[in-house]
């Protein structure tokens, strides 16, 4: 996911500092030294994304906090732990304001803050390296036939397709359609997702499309 960060001057980092460290445990920092870097994040309105970074450290560390900034009370800080505890606690108290164009933001930000139970997974926004026309080749080169060359380029194709993430739908409910490239170890899966209002995500389908897994249980 693209973060706008704004390096933050000093004193006013320092400010921040001293409203989030309370709220950190069991965190050897060193408040005098952490710098600090802000995002505004499209789907809330009081909370900004925050890196605090002690470069003192080695390897320097960082923590990420969900901050309203200037606010003492219990939901003023949530910090980042790799669940989605944080997040949908920050959605209900933020509250969360979810549209279509900024769907795809939020997948991308949920999705590079929370690590799986098999393994962190992230949102594909644009393939690099990688064209239709290019994975033909790659599949000749190894020996594939016409209709399997063709079967590779369809599938870079559709993963170019869902880069970004897109809306495919909205229900009268309010839970939103949506299809993802997500990378997965060493693959990039086809997927389709249900965001409720809520900000709550599950995955409904996944189909892998590039790369190659050691077993099928990473594939679950």
């Amino acid at each position: 996911m693209h973060i706008n960060w704004r390096q933050m001057e000093r004193m006013e980092g320092m400010r921040v500092v001293a409203e989030i460290m309370p709220h950190l445990k069991d965190v050897d920092m060193k408040p005098a030294v952490i710098r600090v870097r802000q995002a505004k994040l499209a789907f809330y309105d009081q909370y900004v994304f925050y890196e605090l970074t002690d470069p003192s450290q080695n390897p320097q560390a960082s923590i990420y906090a969900l901050h309203k900034p200037g606010c003492e009370e219990e939901e003023a800080t949530l910090v980042l732990d790799g669940t989605n505890r944080p997040i949908y606690t920050a959605n209900e108290w933020a509250p969360l304001i979810l549209d279509a164009g900024n769907i795809p933001s939020y997948v991308g930000f949920f999705f590079a803050c929370v690590v799986g139970t098999h393994g962190p997974m992230a949102v594909v926004e644009k393939l690099e390296d990688m064209t239709p026309e290019k994975a033909a080749q790659e599949a000749a080169d190894q020996g594939a036939s016409p209709q399997e060359q063709e079967k590779m380029a369809e599938r870079v194709r559709t993963v170019q397709g869902i880069c970004p993430p897109r809306v495919l739908n909205i229900e009268s409910n309010g839970i939103y359609t949506v299809a993802a490239a997500m990378l997965f170890q060493n693959c990039i899966f086809r997927t389709k997702m249900e965001i409720t209002t809520q900000g709550l995500i599950r995955i409904t389908e996944h189909d892998m499309m590039i790369g190659g897994m050691d077993s099928a249980d990473e594939e679950d």
